[in-house]
């Protein structure tokens, strides 16, 4: 610590300090705001599909749940409205199939569907932050 003699270093000394204190405070604004960001639920859930998409063996995993996912629900609905649950029992199968296999054939399309989607709403999620 420097010894302080006069009032002119004690007016220098004020003056270095509050300087460190307002950049200091900036700092903190800017860290506040990275963290109030990365904690926004929307964020997590951008971030975390991301990280889901980003490797090769788990983008295989996930093209298969989602073709699996996409079929069941698919064929569901398609079988909405019929009655006789022997016929859902049989197409039901045959339907979630045909949809998986379009889907794993297309793969390709539907990850870069997929990555434009979160592009898309992560946008919108940056020009809503903005304002």
């Amino acid at each position: 610590m420097i010894e302080i003699k006069s009032g002119n270093e004690l007016k220098a000394a004020i003056l270095q300090l509050e300087g460190r204190q307002a950049e200091q405070e900036q700092m903190l604004r800017a860290q506040y705001e990275i963290t109030y960001k990365s904690l926004n639920p929307i964020n997590i859930l951008k971030k975390s599909f991301k990280d889901s998409f980003s490797s090769n063996e788990k983008e295989a995993g996930a093209i298969d749940y989602f073709a699996n996912f996409i079929g069941d629900f698919a064929s569901k609905q398609i079988l909405k409205g019929t009655s006789n649950t022997t016929v859902k029992d049989y197409l039901s199968p045959i339907i979630q199939v045909i949809i998986v296999t379009i889907i794993k054939q297309n793969s390709d399309f539907f990850q870069a569907f997929g990555e434009s989607l979160i592009n898309v709403l992560s946008k919108e999620q940056d020009t809503t932050d903005e304002e």
